[in-house]
Formats: C-alpha cells, sequence, structure tokens
C-alpha cells in the first residue's frame, strides 16, 4: 500500500494531467467559437443575398415589393427561412403571443435549455427584422405579418 506522499505524488500527476486536458480543450474552444463565428456571418450573408433574389424574383414575377415567393406578405419582411416560417405559422395558429419556450413545442423542437435560448435568439432576429414584436417576453406577429391564403 503506497505511503501518503505516493499517493500525493499520484494525485498531483492526475490533477497536472486534467489541467492539460482542460486547457487544450480551452484552446479548441476558442478555435471552434471563432471559426463558428467566421461561419455565422457567412451564413448571414448568404441567407440575405437569398432572401434579395427571392424579393426581386418576386416583383419580377409581379408579386409586388412586399410578397415574397414563399408566402408570407408584411411591411419589410422579405423571405423567411423555413424555420422562420414555422415560427410565423406556429404564433398565425395562436392567435396571441407566445413564449419561446411555448414556441418550441409548437414548431415540434424538443424543448431544453438549449433549444429554448436557440429558438429565443431567432425571435429576436425576427424582431429586428420588423416580423415579430415583443413585449415582456411574448412574442407575437408584428401589425401586418401574416401567412399567405391557402387559395
Amino acid at each position: 500500500m503506497p505511503g501518503i506522499d505516493e499517493l500525493m505524488r499520484q494525485v498531483q500527476a492526475k490533477e497536472s494531467a486534467a489541467r492539460a486536458r482542460v486547457e487544450g480543450l480551452r484552446a479548441e474552444l476558442e478555435r471552434i467559437t471563432a471559426e463558428l463565428a467566421a461561419e455565422e456571418g457567412s451564413l448571414a450573408g448568404w441567407t440575405t443575398t437569398r432572401e434579395h433574389v427571392m424579393l426581386l424574383r418576386s416583383e419580377q414575377n409581379g408579386a409586388g415589393p412586399l410578397e415574397s415567393a414563399e408566402g408570407v406578405v408584411g411591411e419589410v419582411v422579405g423571405v423567411l427561412s423555413v424555420d422562420d416560417q414555422a415560427v410565423v405559422e406556429a404564433l398565425t395558429r395562436a392567435g396571441q403571443g407566445m413564449r419561446a419556450k411555448e414556441l418550441c413545442e409548437a414548431v415540434g423542437l424538443v424543448v431544453d435549455h438549449r433549444r429554448v435560448e436557440t429558438l429565443r435568439a431567432r425571435l429576436k432576429r425576427l424582431v429586428k427584422r420588423s416580423v415579430l414584436v415583443e413585449n415582456a417576453g411574448l412574442f407575437d406577429l408584428a401589425e401586418g405579418v401574416r401567412t399567405a391564403d391557402p387559395d
């Protein structure tokens, strides 16, 4: 049976190894975070480009500047992604404002902290785009935003 000095050396060795792994993981996390930020910027650019192209296509097809090819109309809405459309449709069905957690359920997402917070960030972006309004944590459709008639 090892003595207390030997046991302490083993503990210190394990602690040092764990510290080195933690530092390595932190460095990797920083690298991945920077890469993620760059990719998110690229994605935002491509999304904006797609939205503008769809809006131009809609205008060329005689739909007018406020009507999108994706079936959502409203003030400066443009074209919404499939996920954003799901949010608009869920709020239309509800007929009232909803919290991020309720919207997670309504659009069929697993309700856990990460997904609720991810959806909340999406909802806040839609607020900035004037698609939604937020009041006391409740998200609702902005005035003039609705899903298109099925006809």
